[in-house]
């Protein structure tokens, strides 16, 4: 089994993410329908399905080493003020232009609701980053998955990889009765999707790397979607009119974007990859001097 892993390392990560993830949510699924002789409960923990693929397999190949850059790479936080500013205000962003036009079709949409206390927003938003996903997912999806495909394609290539089975792992949550895809487009989610997993690889090369601010991001997109808009907006949660301009609006600046960072997108691997380990090496240097 240990051979087999080390020679398909990124299929044994994908089997091993989705049996994990795929198993507890099925469980969750049929329970809920009282199709099981006993109760299981809805729980957080199908969403670290990814980080179990990537820590097993990782575990495997490179042992502690391994583990270590990924830990490295969890706490490396010095990266440029561009990839922060990313990170923290691009849905932000799209969610103000997407209100602008949701205001010009029905303005009845633009509503607004009771603001959420400060010490719950707070709360919130480090329950969603722990538990909500963010944490699990990206040590997987840009803590794993990313860089092994980078060995092997360009950015652009591993984009549409990753949204490929970044999509495939969801699928069982839009029958999952409480988690944010019940009920809803697995069009719509796909076509987010793939605009969200250029978005992450451009935020990869920026930050080189950051495992950090790939949760960072992925936090920021699940608090703001699930969280705020819902209180701030509360119409949105009937009307779908704002969540599908917005998919519109983030496969638009998918679009710009990788038109204006071509180049990168489209980098040889090798170059690419050696970049950002370079990179990696100066910091283990700086902090080593420390």
């Amino acid at each position: 089994m240990k051979k087999l892993i080390k020679s398909f390392p990124v299929a044994s990560f994908i089997l091993i993410t989705v049996l994990y993830s795929w198993t507890l949510w099925l469980l969750m699924i049929l329970s809920n329908k009282g199709l099981l002789p006993f109760k299981f409960p809805t729980n957080f923990l199908g969403s670290f399905g990814p980080a179990i693929g990537a820590l097993t397999v990782t575990g495997i190949i490179h042992g502690k080493t391994g583990f270590r850059n990924i830990l490295k790479s969890l706490v490396n936080w010095r990266t440029s003020a561009w990839s922060y500013l990313f990170a923290i205000l691009f849905i932000i962003i799209v969610y103000i232009i997407t209100a602008g036009i949701t205001w010009f079709i029905d303005p009845q949409l633009l509503k607004f609701g009771k603001m959420p206390g400060l010490t719950e927003s707070v709360i919130y938003f480090f329950v969603i980053a722990f538990l909500g996903g963010p944490l699990g997912e990206e040590i997987g999806w840009r803590g794993f998955l990313q860089p092994q495909l980078l060995r092997k394609f360009n950015p652009a290539i591993s984009s549409l990889i990753i949204a490929f089975f970044w999509l495939l792992w969801h699928i069982p949550l839009f029958w999952l009765e409480g988690a944010a895809q019940s009920g809803g487009s697995v069009i719509y989610f796909g076509l987010s999707v793939l605009a969200m997993s250029f978005l992450f690889t451009l935020l990869y090369i920026k930050s080189k790397g950051s495992l950090l601010l790939a949760i960072i991001f992925h936090t920021v997109i699940n608090y703001v979607s699930a969280f705020i808009i819902p209180f701030v907006l509360p119409a949105t949660e009937t009307d779908k009119t704002f969540g599908h301009i917005s998919t519109f609006i983030l496969l638009g600046s998918a679009v710009v974007l990788f038109i204006i960072y071509y180049k990168p997108f489209t980098a040889k691997q090798n170059d690419l990859q050696m970049n950002i380990l370079n990179h990696q090496v100066h910091r283990s240097k700086r902090e080593g001097d420390e």
